[in-house]
């Protein structure tokens, strides 16, 4: 997962419990260990500001940044902090708002809504089981990206809230949605990828959904595990996965670094920068 600011630092997260700072020029290795959570994975970042960065990660592990510590929210399992069930697999999304209010997704429990200070399980999303991403624009425009497999001839869903009713949509392709971004404009970002699915060809693709019509598929890449997208105004949009993807102008190049040989699974581009 990435998350980058609109004075172009950042933060990212790879394979096992190591965390990324950039600090405009470099990317820089962090490796921060909790009391009890020593080898316990990231997955997602909401990043709101230097002093304010979410992650969330294995056995539903979420945690918060707060400009010098790393901290444990309240536990830091689904047994402790999100109800009963301590064995799900964790969570792979999480987008939070300015004024506290979060959804946290992973596909293979319920997802989560922070309110009130506090994270519950929430059975009202469609699909909810299933949804592997999700996109917080505020409490009347939520949207989450389906992890469902397909079988190559229907589209994976999109599905998003209003505040008081959900739409199922279709996202265009038939890849589960690793990630939703904001993009410039009227325009949404979404990206999907095979990686995870066993027996089939490596495919990623980049979707868009643009003036509030269809989503549909912006890039085709295959022989590449693409997870992640986010976009700012100052630094534009990129995608990670097995590789770092920046857009420029209108073609995708890849970036080269310290991120070269990480495995890249989320992006946060905070359109305002805080």
């Amino acid at each position: 997962d990435i998350a980058m600011f609109d004075d172009g630092t950042g933060w990212a997260v790879g394979d096992g419990f190591d965390i990324f700072y950039f600090d405009g020029k470099d990317w820089i290795r962090k490796r921060v260990i909790m009391a009890g959570l020593y080898g316990y994975e990231m997955h997602g970042i909401a990043a709101l500001g230097q002093d304010n960065v979410w992650f969330v990660g294995d056995h539903n592990l979420q945690t918060h940044w707060n400009g010098s510590l790393l901290q444990d929210s309240g536990g830091g399992r689904r047994d402790n902090v999100f109800g009963d069930d301590g064995n799900s697999s964790g969570f792979s999304s999480i987008s939070v708002t300015t004024d506290g209010h979060g959804w946290a997704a992973g596909p293979e429990g319920p997802p989560a809504v922070r309110q009130r200070g506090k994270w519950y399980d929430s059975s009202s999303v469609p699909l909810g089981n299933t949804m592997q991403s999700v996109l917080m624009r505020s409490e009347s425009d939520v949207w989450f990206g389906s992890g469902l497999i397909s079988d190559g001839k229907s589209k994976t869903p999109i599905v998003r809230g209003d505040g008081f009713t959900w739409t199922s949509m279709s996202s265009g392709s038939h890849l589960p949605i690793m990630q939703l971004s904001e993009g410039p404009q009227d325009t949404l970002w979404a990206v999907g990828s095979s990686h995870a699915v066993q027996g089939r060809p490596l495919q990623s693709a980049i979707l868009s959904f643009v003036n509030n019509e269809a989503w549909q598929v912006d890039l085709q890449l295959t022989d590449q595990g693409l997870t992640s997208i986010a976009w700012s105004e100052s630094a534009g949009t990129w995608a990670g996965g097995s590789k770092l993807l920046h857009l420029d102008g209108t073609n995708w190049q890849v970036v080269n670094g310290v991120l070269e040989n990480e495995f890249v699974k989320d992006i946060d581009l905070p359109a305002d920068g805080r």
